[in-house]
């Protein structure tokens, strides 16, 4: 199955040296829409992702299994998980490793949406917490896909510790079966039980494209920076693509402007020798 890890403080890149899709890195090549998302949530962010270890809820929604805490002289001893809802596994290359209790499959539905504005009203720890609750949809979104779910309630907004981890299991409950990637996008295998938007957490760009059982599909950004497309119900494979945007037209352009330098080169060099 696919899952990403995290990893503790002075650690960024050692999952990537091991293979591994991490949390948290060191890494200055990201999308814009991360930058979208942490600013929107009132997270840090420069060169590196990293977020507290008290946001529990974004370790689920972004499909994260393990935490990796390096042992040092201080903890060495002391395997009480540094997040809610992970618990300690093993000891293995001088880390303390823990497994989220609450894991979500990459790929799941939801049943209630809450509007861009109301989310952004919301103080930090509530409008992180709701993102395992609720799908962030903005007005034109919610015209056109908000009857397949319902609006969450004002009093669903405040969500506790116990609620978020609910929420975090009836979201892994309607995940994808089957989810696999490689350099060109990824492919992903659900069932649903009626109309709705499957939601990724992979930063959205205009390079990508989908396609929802081979027919070409639109690619919803929501959450602040994430990618959701719809889907009906039954079974569906959900395909993504990507393709640096301008990538062909800058290939293009290139190539002519070494056809036009060419074609000036011989002209030049036939000119000197006519003369």
């Amino acid at each position: 199955d696919f899952v990403r890890v995290d990893i503790s403080a002075n650690s960024d890149n050692d999952p990537m040296l091991w293979g591994l899709p991490n949390m948290r890195c060191f890494h200055s090549v990201v999308s814009g829409s991360v930058m979208e998302f942490y600013a929107d949530t009132d997270i840090g962010r420069d060169v590196a992702s990293r977020v507290d270890t008290s946001h529990y809820a974004l370790r689920s929604l972004f499909s994260v299994k393990y935490y990796f805490d390096e042992i040092d002289e201080e903890n060495t001893d002391n395997t009480d998980a540094p997040i809610s809802g992970f618990e300690f596994l093993e000891d293995q290359n001088g880390f303390h490793v823990y497994e989220n209790q609450f894991y979500i499959p990459m790929g799941f539905t939801f049943d209630k949406y809450i509007s861009k504005e109301d989310w952004m009203e919301l103080n930090q720890s509530q409008r992180i917490n709701i993102l395992v609750r609720a799908l962030v949809l903005d007005e034109e979104q919610i015209e056109q896909y908000g009857s397949l779910m319902s609006e969450i309630s004002h009093s669903e907004t405040f969500i506790s510790k116990n609620a978020c981890f609910d929420e975090c299991q009836k979201r892994a409950a309607s995940s994808a079966h089957s989810f696999t990637y490689d350099s060109y996008g990824f492919t992903a295998e659900i069932s649903t039980d009626s109309d709705n938007l499957v939601f990724f957490s992979v930063p959205f760009e205009k390079g990508w494209s989908a396609k929802v059982n081979c027919i070409d599909t639109e690619i919803e950004a929501v959450d602040s920076g994430f990618m959701a497309v719809p889907v009906s119900a039954g079974n569906n494979t959900i395909e993504f693509f990507y393709e640096t945007s301008g990538l062909k037209a800058g290939a293009l352009v290139s190539l002519t402007g070494v056809l036009i330098l060419t074609a000036y080169m011989i002209g030049g060099y036939l000119l000197r020798k006519k003369k």
